[in-house]
């Protein structure tokens, strides 16, 4: 009976120190990657942009696109004059990009919220205050690989929910299949239009792709910029934010 006492502990502390280790993953002054992200008030935190998703698209919105066998290569526009479409510009969601310092290296994360109701979301601390879900991409050790960590709003704060690892590559898509139900649901929850199949995907801007960012597919976008006849953007063109 002792001997089983004594198995039963050593399996209990062996367990305890797993799940301890899991909640260790430390980047930057953050080590509970694992278990959620950091508070909006983490001195690490750099804010990049906030970028509202709406159709048509409001002035200083910049979007990329690539054309394969055309333009090999990523091009942008930022809108500098309102479309020719008249009336109200229909927001469908925000998007907004922080990076998350360490010594030598950078994650870079998207960061899900609704259209805002009286105010536009701007800022670290709004950024949290309305987020529905998040996609952090981490430098990985080993080369040409990155990994993806998801979180997602619980209680009202952005908990991790899965991680898996990408290929550094132009055009990834950086939620696999078996995840893909997944961020479909949390994608309705940022509207209750139907916004049809976004994707999440990988753009290096450099050669040797130490420079990337995570992009957002939004069919419907690139449905009016067709429609609006912009001379660059096709059907096998690929649009992201």
């Amino acid at each position: 009976m002792k001997r089983l006492f004594f198995i039963i502990i050593i399996i209990v502390i062996c367990i305890s120190i797993n799940v301890d280790a899991l909640s260790k993953v430390k980047f930057g002054s953050w080590d509970k990657w694992d278990e959620g992200l950091p508070s909006w008030d983490n001195e690490d935190w750099i804010y990049s942009e906030s970028v509202t998703i709406s159709i048509p698209p409001v002035v200083g919105m910049q979007f990329w696109f690539w054309t394969a066998g055309e333009q090999e290569q990523w091009n942008s526009i930022k809108v500098a004059n309102r479309p020719s479409v008249t009336g109200n510009e229909k927001i469908f969601f925000v998007i907004t990009r922080l990076a998350f310092k360490n010594d030598s290296q950078r994650l870079s994360s998207v960061i899900f919220s609704p259209p805002p109701i009286n105010k536009e979301i701007k800022g670290i601390e709004n950024t949290f205050a309305t987020a529905e879900f998040a996609i952090v991409a981490f430098p990985s050790e080993e080369g040409g690989k990155l990994v993806i960590r998801s979180y997602e709003k619980k209680d009202g704060l952005l908990k991790f929910y899965k991680k898996w690892t990408v290929a550094l590559k132009n055009k990834t898509v950086l939620v696999p299949e078996k995840y893909k139900d997944w961020f479909i649901d949390q994608s309705k929850k940022l509207t209750e239009e139907n916004i049809g199949l976004p994707q999440l995907i990988l753009v290096t801007l450099n050669s040797n792709k130490k420079t990337f960012i995570m992009g957002v597919e939004f069919p419907l976008f690139k449905e009016f910029l067709i429609k609006e006849k912009l001379p660059w953007i096709k059907k096998e063109t690929t649009v992201l934010f």
